[in-house]
């Protein structure tokens, strides 16, 4: 029974979510009603198409053409394309882009696959979007000055998914392994700050023991039976809420906490096995002292939450996307619409190949918000 109605109440909230992005897109099209008006916007935004000269000879006087893509030169009669070059070369569906920016800039929470649904496009065609946006973010990321480094193994709870560096015929977070020049952690995990970090950012810090565990009287009563329940036989999160006698919202939080500090591991999101002693390090964050550190264990638990709802997990390969996501998703007062826009406006031809050749780093950029 337990399964069947979390089941029941997946199916409903995913419903409501799929009704209230319904609305939204109804709302975006009662904006930006008509085809045109879609490029007029990033247009407005961006300004592409102002000032631009023909490319064949220099004329300044460009007739735009029905679809507002080019401009005719009245002199020599030539066409030259305003987004040639820029961010948004060659795009086929700016309804499609614009409409994903927009649910950006509104901080919504949506996937490729809410993206494929609602606009009836392919859903390698959401994701290369989805991902070409947040490549800029990303890169944006870089030069904010309260960005910090941390391990990409803080945030093995989130890695669900394969990819193409994923070796084969192991989990997908055996590409920590095989990350070049990555040696794991011998005494203890560093998160470094990089030198422009302003002062109270966080110091060099050193946390947890060479297993990556706490000690277990640090524990609550919650995360304590939890881990007497837990074997190396794998139990369902049903079963756990049957014998705690507790809700699966009441223990996420309890088992989260518990596999960033090492004690379980999860063999799927809804699985879990006690982590044996020879496990690989995963820095006990949440147990760090001091304001700046309770920040950035907060971040971390908020991005594996917001990774396991929204995308059910991701690949090692794109974390430092996804971490620009989050910083999206969080940042209303950074990331707004045309914050967004420009920020594409500045960047260059993002091209597929890429997104395919894109991998994170051993040390990922975060900025605790």
């Amino acid at each position: 029974m337990t399964s069947m109605s979390n089941a029941k109440s997946k199916k409903e909230e995913a419903d409501l979510k799929m009704a209230h992005l319904d609305l939204r897109l109804q709302e975006f099209d009662s904006i930006y009603g008509k085809p045109r008006a879609y490029l007029d916007e990033l247009r407005r935004y961006m300004g592409f198409g102002e000032g631009f000269k023909c490319k064949t000879c220099g004329c300044a006087d460009l007739e735009n053409t029905s679809s507002g893509r080019a401009g005719i030169c009245r002199l020599c009669k030539d066409q030259t394309w305003y987004t040639a070059g820029t961010f948004f070369h060659r795009i086929r569906k700016p309804r499609a882009w614009l409409f994903t920016i927009w649910l950006m800039g509104m901080g919504e929470r949506f996937n490729a696959c809410d993206l494929k649904r609602l606009l009836s496009i392919a859903h390698s065609t959401a994701q290369t979007i989805i991902k070409k946006v947040l490549t800029v973010i990303a890169e944006d990321m870089q030069q904010d000055s309260r960005v910090i480094e941390a391990s990409s193994g803080h945030f093995l709870a989130a890695i669900y998914k394969r990819s193409r560096k994923t070796p084969a015929d192991e989990h997908p977070t055996a590409e920590q392994d095989e990350m070049e020049d990555f040696t794991p952690p011998t005494n203890s995990t560093q998160i470094q700050v990089p030198p422009s970090a302003p002062a109270t950012c966080l110091p060099m810090l050193s946390l947890g023991s060479p297993t990556g565990m706490t000690d277990s009287a640090e524990l609550s009563e919650a995360e304590k039976e939890i881990v007497s329940l837990l074997s190396n036989t794998p139990m369902h999160i049903d079963e756990l809420c049957k014998r705690t006698r507790k809700s699966p919202q009441s223990l996420s939080a309890a088992l989260m906490i518990l596999e960033l500090n090492g004690f379980i591991e999860s063999i799927t999101s809804d699985t879990f096995v006690l982590a044996s002693g020879a496990k690989r390090n995963i820095s006990p964050v949440l147990l760090a002292c001091g304001k700046d550190l309770d920040l950035l264990g907060a971040s971390v638990v908020g991005f594996i939450e917001y990774v396991r709802s929204e995308f059910r997990g991701i690949s090692r390969k794109y974390l430092e996307l996804y971490l620009a996501s989050y910083w999206c998703f969080l940042d209303r007062k950074r990331w707004s619409t045309k914050s967004i826009l420009k920020a594409c406006d500045r960047f260059r031809n993002v091209t597929y190949e890429d997104i395919l050749a894109f991998v994170s780093p051993p040390m990922v950029s975060l900025i605790p918000v």
